[in-house]
């Protein structure tokens, strides 16, 4: 059963931490707002996590955890969405200071695919070279950064995921 805090069993509990030394009042902050590392689907549903919403202090340190360690897989509203629309979607939503974290980004592309390694690397690398074009003037994305890297991510008819190509920015 949970039970809700009252205002002044709040007041008190901030009490009895503001008297905590630093570094502990700092651990507990630490293992409250800890982000774990994951997928997270890029869609019009996108919400950023909670502890982004905290202060100002807090979001800075929650951000870079969160913006370095998740892995963003695109998806698509409808079949004739452009993925580099939604890329750029979301991205002109996020704070600059938050673009400018991203490392990793996970592109599905659906489709018959001929079974060619080679065919596929040169795809992966031209849709990453296209992605300065569209996200130039609209946000803070670095793709001359070489930790961002784009896997590419090729669905067939059935759904099912082949190997992905990964292309890092800087060699695009």
């Amino acid at each position: 059963m949970t039970s809700i805090m009252t205002t002044s069993e709040s007041d008190e509990l901030n009490q009895r931490i503001h008297n905590l030394p630093q570094e502990l009042q700092d651990r507990i902050l630490d293992c409250t707002t800890a982000i774990e590392p994951g997928m997270v689907t890029i869609d019009d549903d996108y919400r950023p996590p909670w502890q982004l919403r905290i202060n100002r202090a807090t979001r800075s340190n929650c951000a870079k955890q969160y913006y370095t360690t998740s892995i963003f897989k695109l998806r698509k509203r409808s079949m004739n969405d452009p993925l580099i629309a939604v890329l750029v979607r979301w991205l002109t939503r996020l704070p600059v200071e938050h673009v400018a974290l991203v490392t990793h980004i996970r592109v599905g592309v659906l489709g018959d695919w001929p079974d060619d390694r080679a065919w596929k690397e040169n795809f992966a690398r031209q849709m990453a070279g296209d992605l300065p074009v569209s996200l130039r003037n609209r946000c803070n994305l670095r793709l001359d950064n070489p930790a961002l890297k784009i896997s590419v991510h090729f669905v067939g008819g059935e759904g099912n995921d082949s190997e992905p190509v990964e292309v890092l920015c800087s060699e695009a």
